[in-house]
């Protein structure tokens, strides 16, 4: 089970105002929450489940009774298991490419040691944690305040043309008492250069977000962040690493840091709609495709 599908993460949720409803079914509870679109419209979201086909048709009927309930103009689910897939076909619901959550991320075996991780690692990433400790960068975990690496997400996001949250957002998630967040730093003397905010949950450690200065790119403080997260990590017991997200096309920098990390990627069924209001839904997904 995904940390998206547990009552601390849709307590979060609750916590940025949304709505959330838990979905009993035969052997597995369901977590489901309303987001917001533009033009006042909404839609009903299932992160990372059902785990398995079995109670699909009760899950469809109790999601279309609340979407029906709330408004929504839609119903989305995103699976994380192949075997969902067929079981929401039948049902009616239909295969979209726009996703909430990645269709395909990296993941890191923490259980090997420390010299194998760094000989399975692309070589310019070996070179590039070399490059950040010669120039003496520090890396530190840092406090559930924002105010310092704020700045970074606003110049990562205006630099790699991608959306951000508002500072709220991170400020929640790092405040959530009940999700095991926390956020670290890489430092060139009392100037923090590189950032990131991660999530322990069980074995396995999440990548949620991060960025850099640009302007100090050439001390590879990135390299320095996530090689110190791994063995941080690591003495936490985790497993592990999910660095949250590949994608060649829409982020092909950011993507091909990752890959540079090693490990192997893991790729998901993806997003299946089920329209409720099928003008606004076609409204929906033509905004989505020329944003």
């Amino acid at each position: 089970m995904s940390f998206l599908q547990t009552k601390e993460w849709m307590d979060f949720q609750k916590s940025l105002g949304r709505k959330v409803f838990p979905i009993q079914l035969k052997t597995e509870i369901i977590w489901a929450v309303i987001l917001n679109v533009s033009l006042g419209k909404k839609y009903l979201y299932v992160p990372y489940g059902p785990s398995q086909a079995e109670g699909s048709a009760q899950l469809k009927t109790e999601l279309e009774i609340i979407a029906k309930k709330e408004g929504a103009i839609f119903i989305k689910i995103e699976p994380q298991q192949d075997e969902v897939v067929q079981a929401l076909i039948n049902l009616g619901f239909r295969f979209n490419p726009i996703t909430v959550q990645p269709h395909r991320t990296l993941i890191l075996d923490l259980t090997k040691s420390e010299s194998q991780l760094n000989q399975e690692m692309h070589q310019k990433t070996r070179y590039s944690i070399r490059v950040a400790e010669r120039h003496g960068l520090k890396f530190k975990i840092l406090s559930e305040d924002t105010k310092q690496s704020w700045p970074i997400y606003e110049k990562t996001s205006r630099r790699q043309n991608f959306g951000i949250y508002p500072r709220e957002y991170y400020q929640a998630l790092l405040d959530c008492k009940d999700l095991n967040t926390f956020q670290a730093g890489v430092f060139k003397g009392e100037k923090i250069i590189a950032t990131g905010i991660f999530l322990i949950y069980r074995k396995e450690g999440f990548y949620l977000h991060g960025g850099s200065d640009y302007k100090e790119h050439a001390l590879m403080a990135p390299y320095l962040l996530h090689w110190s997260i791994i063995k941080h990590l690591k003495e936490c017991g985790v497993q592990r690493y999910d660095l949250w997200g590949v994608d060649s096309e829409a982020y092909p920098g950011v993507t091909r840091f990752k890959l540079r990390w090693g490990g192997q990627v893991i790729e998901y069924p993806g997003a299946f709609d089920l329209p409720l209001n099928r003008f606004w839904y076609r409204v929906y997904n033509l905004y989505k495709k020329f944003r």
